[in-house]
């Protein structure tokens, strides 16, 4: 028996966006959220899932929390290690897992040919390619969530698993605001950060979404929408475009301060694809406006936190 309203943990978030801060979680918020994860994959007593997140944050620690609840089994694997992981889903060990981008893809470097018993896997942080999303078959389901949530609060349908149609989870209250940004209610979301005030009323997002027949798709974050001749671009939105085709590698999308147009969008990539190859699929799927001026082929992406790209550290590789 436990009292919903008590705070029994404080979990900071990633600070990519700035210092980290500390969210006051209830036993009701991590039940509230437990029990919504689990009534959408089908979370099982016989299920292990393989923990390869750090459980110094949410996405890690949620795991626990959602096997303890079920009486199921984790598998942790410690420090990410692509062969390691790519061992374990290839013997069987393991029937769910939670991944970002970067790992998936390295666990393809690694010859997976097959993930028996491996039911779904969730993948959040940011946009996927295509080879990753295709590793060995695997079911994977594009989620999003924070720290003030307990964890994931939408994630893609096991039975269609469109990574731009996320369905909210039981109990989860999502709505777009005015100004476009993601909001939430419900009972998984944080009473308020550690030692500040009370929340009142709908978490307001710092992200960007659409709602569409109930479904939601993630944009990006408010914070780094490109203006370039008074057009509004959202990097998630190029870098998905650019994650699917083959060659392109990883991506990321940013910002240059350009005197005529305010800014301009930026591509750095770390495949074999050719800048004009890129551009050309860019401009079939979205205005064109938003495709890229310039193209910078690099060896890897900076990130700043878990599959979270640094924009800032992106930008500085044009100067």
């Amino acid at each position: 028996a436990f009292d919903p309203d008590v705070v029994c943990a404080a979990v900071f978030t990633s600070g990519t966006t700035g210092v980290p801060r500390a969210a006051r979680l209830t036993w009701g918020n991590i039940e509230a959220s437990a029990r919504a994860s689990a009534a959408h994959l089908g979370h099982r007593a016989d299920d292990r899932w393989l923990v390869v997140l750090p459980l110094h944050h949410v996405g890690g620690l949620s795991i626990v929390w959602r096997s303890a609840r079920e009486g199921s089994a984790v598998v942790l694997a410690g420090k990410f290690d692509a062969s390691r992981a790519a061992a374990l889903l290839a013997d069987g060990a393991v029937s769910l897992g939670s991944f970002v981008g970067p790992m998936l893809e390295a666990i393809a470097d690694h010859g997976l040919d097959s993930a028996p018993g491996f039911r779904h896997g969730l993948v959040g942080g940011g946009p996927v390619s295509e080879r990753a999303l295709s590793v060995a078959g695997m079911n994977l389901l594009a989620t999003y969530g924070m720290t003030e949530t307990a964890s994931q609060v939408a994630t893609a349908d096991p039975a269609d698993p469109d990574p731009d149609r996320l369905v909210p989870l039981l109990g989860a209250d999502i709505a777009i605001e005015a100004d476009g940004r993601i909001s939430i209610a419900g009972p998984m979301v944080s009473p308020g950060d550690l030692d500040g005030p009370d929340r009142r009323g709908r978490l307001i997002t710092s992200d960007l979404g659409t709602m569409q027949s109930g479904l939601l798709e993630v944009l990006g974050r408010a914070d780094d929408v490109i203006v370039t001749g008074g057009e509004n671009v959202m990097p998630a939105q190029v870098e998905r475009v650019l994650a699917r085709i083959p060659g392109a590698g990883r991506v990321a999308v940013v910002g240059l301060p350009d005197p005529r147009w305010g800014a301009l969008v930026a591509c750095a990539f770390t495949g074999s694809a050719s800048p004009d190859q890129l551009a050309a699929a860019v401009r079939v799927a979205l205005p064109g406006h938003v495709v890229p001026r310039r193209w910078l082929r690099v060896d890897e992406i900076p990130f700043a936190g878990i599959g979270k790209v640094d924009r800032a550290a992106v930008a500085r590789l044009f100067d």
